[in-house]
């Protein structure tokens, strides 16, 4: 198996989890990492020997020929930082939203198609083992027809109203940085959305984007979802439920259980579920797509798709 060479644009707290999942991927070397903050990117590479620290993304691409170039990088500089990585040669997987807006995204992904080359959202969740389990229930009508699906996710953050990207007007409230991970979800189980409608509130006082949100789809089988997102609620859940005409399985976050009821078991029952966490079997299955042992299941033009239902959403004055 040859080895991939990756480098990593980015070396704040994302950046930091996708090494860490890079070093332990098999056939995997990380060549280089960068970061406008050139002190973070030398404290970066002291613990990875052999890596090379730069201080923007040209001089990281112009070091050597990057196999794959992972952007995690803030989100209003990954459509330059993916261009300029595909127009170098490399394979991306970019952290989402891949772009700021969905014609940058489209833009962007068209141009991978152009270049030959691939480009993942990292939609963890879709490669979380539960998800998997969940889907497979689907897949095989364990559950009957789909009828129904909720997606909870908080995240009980403190953050400023003066600082930080959550903060910046238009950017990058709750409904893009969380609730695009509900919508994935619901695409990958269900299908395309045919109808999208939301409410979201701002309850953090001076903070100039949504920290609350309420995201009504459905499908084209006819499937119906709630994805409901938050940043400030601390007794709130992580939960993913599917209802099917024979049965249910909900998937608890928080707790890392499992449980589902079907036909052939209408008894709830609990499932274990182990393997890779979602970040670690993204990249193994990009890294495998790239070897050409996958076909690529998450591209560009989902991450695209997310950004479309969610401008939707915005010019609905959400």
């Amino acid at each position: 198996m040859n080895e991939l060479t990756v480098g990593v644009i980015g070396c704040g707290g994302v950046g930091r989890l996708h090494l860490n999942a890079w070093t332990l991927q098999s056939g995997v070397r990380i060549a280089a990492v960068c970061d406008s903050d050139t002190l973070l990117a030398a404290r970066t590479v002291m613990k990875l020997e052999g890596v090379a620290a730069y201080a923007d993304t040209r001089s990281l691409l112009g070091s050597d020929k990057l196999d794959i170039v992972d952007v995690c990088c803030p989100v209003q500089e990954r459509y330059d930082a993916v261009t300029a990585a595909l127009r170098a040669g490399a394979n991306v997987v970019c952290e989402t939203p891949i772009a700021s807006t969905a014609a940058q995204a489209r833009a962007v992904a068209s141009l991978a198609a152009d270049r030959e080359r691939l480009l993942m959202p990292a939609y963890i969740h879709r490669f979380h083992p539960p998800v998997l389990f969940a889907r497979e229930l689907l897949e095989s009508d364990d559950l009957g027809r789909p009828v129904s699906f909720r997606c909870r996710f908080s995240d009980p953050r403190k953050f400023s109203p003066t600082g930080g990207t959550l903060a910046e007007p238009a950017l990058f409230g709750v409904v893009r940085e969380t609730g695009q991970h509900g919508l994935d979800l619901f695409r990958s189980l269900f299908g395309e959305v045919t109808a999208a409608r939301g409410l979201t509130s701002t309850i953090t006082p001076g903070l100039a984007v949504e920290d609350n949100a309420v995201i009504t789809v459905r499908a084209e089988d006819g499937t119906v979802g709630a994805v409901e997102v938050s940043l400030n609620l601390p007794g709130s859940r992580n939960v993913i439920e599917i209802y099917g005409t024979d049965g249910a399985c909900i998937l608890d976050y928080d707790t890392g259980t499992v449980r589902f009821k079907s036909a052939e078991y209408p008894i709830w029952q609990t499932h274990d579920v182990s393997g890779l966490n979602g970040l670690e079997a993204c990249l193994a299955h990009f890294a495998d797509a790239v070897r050409g042992l996958q076909t690529l299941s998450v591209t560009g033009a989902d991450g695209a798709r997310a950004l479309e239902l969610i401008e939707g959403l915005e010019d609905q004055a959400v």
